[in-house]
C-alpha cells in the first residue's frame, strides 16, 4: 500500500516592499481606455513605487496603463504611467488591483496624495482581505483606521 506524503506548500514571496500610504479621501486615479475613454480607480493604498485600487473592470496583468492621480476637489494631479502587478475579483464584482508605477514619485509629488498631506503620514497596514468583505463598506475603512 501506498501512503501519500504531504508536500509542503511553497511559500509566496511578498511583492510589497514599500511602506503604503492612506491616501487622502477620495483619491482617484483616472485611467486612459482609450480614444475619449476613462475608468476611475477609488485608491486604497499608495506609495513611491506603487497603487492599490478598486476598479470596475480587470486589465490584465504586466499591462502598462496611463493614468492621472487626483484629489476629489481636483486641487491636485498627477499623471502617471503603472504596470499592473496583479488582480483580484471581489464579491462586489469589482477587482482589487495592485500595479507599479513605472517611474517612482518622489515625496514631493505623492503627499498631496495621502493622508495627511502635510506633516506624519498615515501607514496602512496592508494584508489580505476577507474576499466578503468589500474596501467599500463602512466596516472595512473602519477596522483599518
Amino acid at each position: 500500500m501506498t501512503t501519500l506524503e504531504e508536500t509542503p506548500t511553497p511559500a509566496v514571496a511578498e511583492r510589497r516592499t514599500d511602506c503604503r500610504y492612506r491616501p487622502t479621501f477620495g483619491t482617484l486615479c483616472r485611467l486612459s481606455r482609450g480614444r475619449d475613454r476613462t475608468a476611475d480607480g477609488l485608491v486604497r493604498d499608495i506609495s513611491e513605487h506603487g497603487i492599490g485600487m478598486l476598479l470596475a473592470f480587470a486589465p490584465e496583468c504586466g499591462r502598462e496603463l496611463r493614468g492621472e492621480l487626483t484629489t476629489e476637489d481636483s486641487t491636485a494631479r498627477l499623471t502617471v504611467v503603472l504596470r499592473v502587478a496583479h488582480v483580484r475579483p471581489l464579491s462586489t464584482g469589482d477587482y482589487f488591483i495592485g500595479a507599479r508605477f513605472v517611474e517612482p514619485l518622489s515625496a514631493v509629488q505623492i503627499d498631496p496624495f495621502v493622508t495627511p498631506a502635510s506633516g506624519r503620514r498615515q501607514v496602512v497596514e496592508v494584508a489580505d482581505e476577507d474576499e466578503n468583505e468589500s474596501p467599500n463598506s463602512d466596516n472595512w475603512w473602519r477596522n483599518r483606521g
